[in-house]
């Protein structure tokens, strides 16, 4: 956390660029054992600062707007689901508790080491946007309402 810190000193306002910190790192490395250039260990272990590090002031402000507008985006859809059902209130709860999870370990794991798990929390972002939208249009009652498919229709008539 000290290089990362040391590397947004040198460059704050654009950062060091997108996925170089181990270059830069290596280059700019003045501690008092000598550095192997094939070292690849040499973690951030902090989302924020790393972002910081790699997108400076700008990147990390963009982060911060759009974890700012999900978790705004979990807020305005209280009330507007079914307090029962799969996609109910629960579902708003455990997508919050996803970007709970996500944002605590973040701040003391790299998060590129599991690229997969990073990228769930914005797939139930995306969920949680896509019910609100569909909350907003006229006509529905609920957004867990599905259109019935001509095999429904067919089975319900058997």
């Amino acid at each position: 956390m000290k290089r990362s810190a040391y590397l947004f000193s040198e460059s704050p306002f654009v950062g060091i660029g997108f996925a170089q910190f181990l270059p830069s790192n290596l280059r700019s490395y003045k501690g008092r054992t000598p550095y192997s250039s094939d070292e690849l260990t040499a973690l951030q272990h902090n989302h924020l600062l790393g972002i910081a590090t790699e997108l400076g002031i700008p990147g990390i402000l963009i982060y911060l707007a759009i974890v700012i507008l999900i978790l705004r985006r979990l807020r305005q859809l209280a009330g507007k689901l079914p307090e029962t059902g799969i996609m109910g209130n629960n579902i708003r709860i455990v997508i919050f508790s996803i970007w709970a999870v996500y944002l605590t370990n973040n701040l003391f794991l790299e998060p590129s080491n599991n690229l997969f798990v990073n990228a769930i929390p914005f797939l139930f972002a995306g969920l949680a946007d896509g019910l609100y939208v569909r909350s907003l249009q006229p006509g529905v009652t609920s957004p867990v309402i599905m259109s019935r498919s001509t095999m429904r229709i067919i089975r319900s008539h058997v």
